[in-house]
């Protein structure tokens, strides 16, 4: 969410503030020609008092500051949703992103719904609805990257750099450093190997909330669109929103489980194997140690 919008500047870049500021200096240099300079100077004189009474007054209307907030939520909702889709584009797409289509236009239909003076559905209790399709995109890309196979190459290159790592501490000297460092890996390769191990034996658990979710979001807008001037339109929709809200968190832990994974498999991917530095070194000496004998040489008189 992004800070508490600034209402003056707000107020100022609205179209109508533009268009009276516009309309007041259009109208002053029209007059400056028939009465010179005069007309310009009391058109600015107009047009700041203007401004300076509607910053005193406009800004702090709860009618204002309510629009503001909603375009403030709009904004930072389809932000949200395009990160979300480019995402899950990346890691190639998810299965269930048709429903999500159709959440999508069900929302829609719902705001049209909400803009008829003639019904009790109020633009923000849509927003309610709008927010858990952005949510399920999130559930969606769970999806995409637990059904990635890159996620499957990176769990395939643990498992080979915790296979190395545990020949080279069966050849360490116990007690060593290069000892200490690979029990220091193959505890962070197990580790990450059981997290994958426990997401994939949750993964029903994400398809159940992926498949349940549009089917009781389609029961909600059906009520809706059924009785849309209800006298307890709101108590009804509350309360399917917060079902759906129930459903959506036991998911949505899985989804936040599966970013924390996917961090850790990178990581463990390209943090580098035990004793790697020390073989680079062996093998750096010898070229070393020729280098100098011939260096002496070459030069049997230096010191």
């Amino acid at each position: 969410m992004s800070d508490k919008p600034r209402y003056w500047l707000e107020f100022l870049k609205h179209p109508r503030n533009q268009l009276v500021a516009a309309g007041v200096a259009g109208v002053s240099v029209m007059l400056s020609f028939p009465w010179g300079g005069d007309a310009l100077i009391l058109g600015g004189l107009a047009l700041a008092a203007i401004e300076v009474l509607g910053l005193a007054v406009v800004p702090g209307l709860p009618s204002f500051q309510q629009a503001v907030n909603r375009r403030s939520r709009v904004a930072d909702r389809e932000d949200r949703r395009q990160r979300l889709l480019r995402e899950i584009d990346i890691h190639g797409g998810s299965r269930y992103l048709s429903q999500y289509q159709t959440m999508w236009n069900r929302v829609q239909s719902l705001y049209r719904t909400a803009g008829d003076a003639s019904t009790r559905l109020s633009p923000a209790e849509v927003e309610q609805l709008d927010d858990l399709t952005v949510n399920y995109l999130t559930l969606c890309l769970s999806d995409a990257v637990m059904s990635s196979s890159s996620n499957e190459q990176l769990l395939e290159g643990v498992r080979k750099k915790l296979a190395a790592v545990e020949r080279r501490l069966a050849n360490a000297e116990p007690g060593s450093d290069e000892a200490q460092s690979a029990l220091g890996l193959q505890a962070e390769y197990e580790d990450v190997l059981e997290r994958g191990s426990r997401l994939s034996a949750r993964r029903s658990t994400l398809e159940a909330a992926l498949v349940g979710m549009p089917v009781r979001f389609e029961e909600v807008y059906q009520m809706v669109m059924t009785a849309p001037n209800a006298g307890n339109l709101a108590e009804m929709l509350e309360e399917s929103v917060s079902r759906l809200q129930l459903s959506e968190k036991a998911a949505m832990d899985i989804s936040m489980s599966t970013s924390d994974l996917a961090i850790a498999l990178s990581q463990a991917v390209t943090s580098p194997e035990p004793g790697a530095e020390k073989s680079k070194a062996s093998r750096r000496a010898p070229r070393q140690a020729v280098a100098n004998a011939a260096g002496r040489r070459e030069h049997p008189g230096g010191r």
